[in-house]
Order: structure tokens, then C-alpha cells, then sequence
């Protein structure tokens, strides 16, 4: 809920100034979330399948008629609470099968870019770039383990 919040403080404030902004609203499905630690394909952990909301904020800002600036915000962060089915490790620890198991799982992508417009009789052209950063993090709690 904060983070719905978050996001629609950050779309009205950015409203004043960016030349568009967009709020998606959508659902994803976490169908084959599996993840290991290390990566040896011998002992994965299978997160279950759920429907979850996700929230997407795109901006533009024109600078002239020439230039513009882009950027997105995608926030992505679920708490799963679950019985694992085997016994797993994770990150060197060990983890029982048939135990209340939670996982905090972030992956949040942000991008920042940099256009320049050509119009073409009615053809329109973008060049430029963008930089990606996805601030990313997995936790695994069992009891008192973590």
C-alpha cells in the first residue's frame, strides 16, 4: 500500500512538470520463479504461482523541441509465505522441508534516458540512450533462520 502510495505522490507531483506521464496498473503472474544460491541446478527453490498487482510510472520531459528526457519506474516486491515441499539451502543454509517458509523477493528496475526527435514527413525518429538500474534482492526465512 505504500508503495501505491509512493507512486501516485510521485505521478502528481511529476505531473506539474513532465510533458507526459503514465501509471500502469496490471497484474503479473510468478509462474517458473525459481531461484537458487549457488547456481549448481541441483537444489532450486520453487516460489508458488500467484497473481500479483504491479505498478508501472513512465515520464517524459520535453526540453525543447529537439530534446526530451525519459524515465520509468517499476517497482516489483512480493512476500511469499509457503511449505516447501524439500529441503533446499540457500546462500549456504540449510532450509526443512514441510516448514513454514517465507521469501522476500525485490526486483525493481529503474531507467533514465536521453532522446533527440527527427520528424520525417510523418515519420518520427528517437535516438538516443537509456541507463538501466535494477535494484534486486532475494531473503529466505525459516523459523529463527534467515
Amino acid at each position: 500500500m505504500k508503495l501505491l502510495l509512493f507512486l501516485l505522490l510521485i505521478f502528481f507531483s511529476l505531473l506539474t512538470h513532465a510533458s507526459e506521464v503514465s501509471l500502469d496498473i496490471g497484474h503479473t503472474r510468478s509462474i517458473n520463479n525459481y531461484f537458487q544460491l549457488p547456481n549448481n541446478n541441483s537444489n532450486r527453490v520453487d516460489l508458488p504461482s500467484e497473481n500479483r498487482m504491479t505498478l508501472r510510472t513512465r515520464l517524459f520531459w520535453d526540453i525543447n523541441q529537439k530534446y526530451f528526457l525519459y524515465g520509468l519506474i517499476a517497482p516489483l516486491e512480493l512476500d511469499y509465505q509457503f511449505q516447501s515441499q524439500n529441503s533446499f539451502q540457500f546462500d549456504e543454509s540449510t532450509f526443512n522441508s514441510n516448514q513454514s517458509t517465507r521469501v522476500s523477493y525485490k526486483f525493481n528496475s529503474y531507467r533514465v534516458g536521453f532522446f533527440r526527435k527527427w520528424e520525417v514527413d510523418q515519420l518520427k525518429f528517437w535516438v538516443g540512450g537509456v541507463i538501466k538500474i535494477r535494484d534486486a534482492h532475494i531473503e529466505v526465512q525459516q523459523n529463527t533462520q534467515s
